[in-house]
């Protein structure tokens, strides 16, 4: 089987160019891509590309030059066909979409970056470790790295930021709680393929789930997190899986992953006051998207509920991040919110793959993280994960040091 996404590399979306695109004069800087493999999703990000004006296509790489080059007649007309290594060592790209499977992809991120090439890169890189060697590549070359996690570029979710972070309109959430399932059964599709995608559906469908968590409680690391598989297929790949992120102040993040399920995308975050809903948070419609601010009140015999809609039209979220890239580029001003984002998103997929080999016990996101929330109040009971055993007060020693002693076994 080809180490290319063996999927269908034509996206037929909107044809026009959606809201917010940069139609800037002739004048403006090209920035000039290479797409590194011809999977799905890169037809989807060609298309962007085209529709960002400040941007092209240039190179497009595959084993097989001749699916290049089909690739190149249905999404990018005016692109050259190549061999990765050549895309990698042109002077013509300024940056690189590697859409490539997660178990083959690490190399060839780093390659780009010693050749002074921007990069994003389809989600998840693969490791922690791997970060660990990403992050450092980037600044000596003065090249911005970006992951493939579009939503988070999306006009709804710039608004939400200012939303829930700088006004408070629903006071501090408590709870983040959200569902994607993409149906996907079939054995021979790399998703399915432990090699080539070690965490199955945890990386291809929760890591989105785990952004959205990270996002909604600005960016606090979790402390705690339990996950539990619920379907492998006969490769061991992960299909279906439930998983609870423990934050400090009791909040906490819960989201399940599917390839078993329908196509479920959506996510609610509870305030303090009021609640939040939005639909279709990963993948949008292009034409219509929206959130929604509920309020609800109970009285003795009836309840009633305050719902406002804030809506979305003719919005690309790819369109968006390319444009995003493109920026950070023209003006040579690195961002390293998202290599630093992609590292804390890669150590909870790493803490769920360690709590699925462990049955679902509870991991701790760090090693030696105590049980216990230090405050100054000696009255208050912390409530903390786990069995019973670990609800105890902040002065009681002997449940403190029994509690640590289980953690760390």
């Amino acid at each position: 089987m080809s180490q290319e996404r063996e999927d269908e590399d034509v996206y037929d979306g909107l044809g026009d160019t959606p809201q917010g695109v940069n139609d800037n004069n002739n004048h403006t800087q090209i920035i000039r891509y290479g797409i590194l493999g011809c999977a799905a999703i890169a037809a989807k990000i060609a298309r962007a590309i085209r529709l960002e004006k400040t941007s092209k296509v240039v190179f497009v790489a595959s084993r097989d030059k001749q699916k290049a080059n089909v690739f190149i007649s249905r999404n990018c007309s005016d692109a050259k066909a190549c061999s990765y290594d050549e895309l990698i060592n042109s002077e013509e790209v300024d940056c690189v979409y590697i859409p490539l499977p997660t178990g083959i992809r690490l190399p060839w991120v780093i390659k780009a970056i010693e050749k002074k090439k921007h990069v994003i890169c389809e989600k998840p890189i693969g490791s922690p470790r791997y970060m660990d060697l990403i992050i450092p590549s980037c600044d000596p070359k003065q090249v911005q790295f970006m992951d493939g996690i579009q939503f988070m570029h999306h006009r709804r979710f710039k608004e939400l930021t200012n939303e829930i972070h700088i006004k408070k309109s629903i006071g501090n959430i408590q709870r983040v709680i959200s569902s994607f399932s993409v149906p996907c059964l079939d054995d021979s599709n790399i998703r399915n393929n432990s090699e080539l995608e070690p965490l199955g559906v945890l990386g291809d469908l929760g890591v989105y789930n785990i952004r959205l968590s990270l996002w909604a409680f600005n960016y606090d690391p979790p402390r705690f997190v339990k996950a539990v598989c619920h379907r492998r297929n006969v490769k061991g790949c992960l299909q279906d899986c439930s998983v609870w992120l423990f934050f400090s102040e009791d909040r906490t993040a819960s989201f399940d992953c599917s390839f078993v399920n329908p196509l479920r995308q959506h996510a609610e975050l509870v305030g303090e006051t009021k609640s939040i809903f939005i639909p279709q948070f990963v993948i949008p419609n292009e034409k219509y998207c929206k959130y929604e601010i509920s309020q609800c009140t109970l009285n003795q015999f009836d309840s009633t509920e305050e719902r406002t809609s804030v809506t979305f039209e003719n919005e690309c979220q790819e369109v968006s991040m390319i444009h995003h890239m493109n920026e950070i580029i023209r003006n040579k001003k690195l961002e390293r919110f998202w290599p630093n984002v992609t590292l804390v998103t890669e150590q909870i997929l790493d803490a769920c793959r360690r709590s699925i080999n462990k049955d679902g016990n509870l991991v701790e996101f760090q090693k030696g993280q105590i049980w216990f929330e230090m405050k100054n109040s000696s009255n208050r009971r912390y409530s903390v994960v786990g069995s019973k055993e670990h609800v105890f007060g902040a002065n009681n020693n002997a449940n403190n040091k029994n509690s640590n002693n289980n953690a760390n076994k």
